[in-house]
């Protein structure tokens, strides 16, 4: 099985995670290594979710909730560079509140469409809700960094 993930087309992301692993992080942070397969279930989950909607009810009827979830999933590909890569700033919570509600506006506009699309996106939701908290509490625990 193949799944895109921001942590597989590019070593960059060792940059990143050597800077995140010397900062002060909650006791539940995920481990580096749990992030890159979490993320890449997440935008498996997504896909699926995007595919179920697509199929129940053909692209004519299923555009404008594709095109939220479209949105979504920009989003949240931003949210990795954007967090790490500009060092727990402001913008990286702000994409992860982004990604986030419009997460959840995709799982609310699946619903209508497919029960098993909106089932498919409560991981991602609850991922992204645990990551925004995560994320803020890095950013609270390493202030000036």
């Amino acid at each position: 099985m193949i799944s895109f993930s921001p942590f597989s087309s590019n070593n960059k992301h060792l940059h990143y995670i050597s800077r995140y692993n010397g900062l002060t992080r909650p006791d539940y942070s995920p481990a580096t290594w749990v992030i890159a397969p979490v993320y890449s279930l997440t935008f498996l989950l997504e896909g699926l979710g995007a595919w179920f909607v697509w199929y129940s009810n053909g692209i004519r009827h299923s555009y404008p909730h594709i095109l939220v979830f479209a949105c979504q999933y920009a989003v949240t590909l931003a949210w990795f560079p954007t967090f790490f890569g500009y060092e727990f700033t402001m913008a990286g919570i702000v994409v992860s509140i982004g990604s986030w509600t419009l997460t959840l506006l995709t799982l609310l506009a699946f619903s209508r469409c497919s029960w098993l699309s909106s089932v498919l996106l409560l991981f991602p939701v609850s991922w992204k809700t645990y990551c925004l908290v995560w994320g803020m509490d890095i950013m609270i625990s390493n202030p000036g960094r």
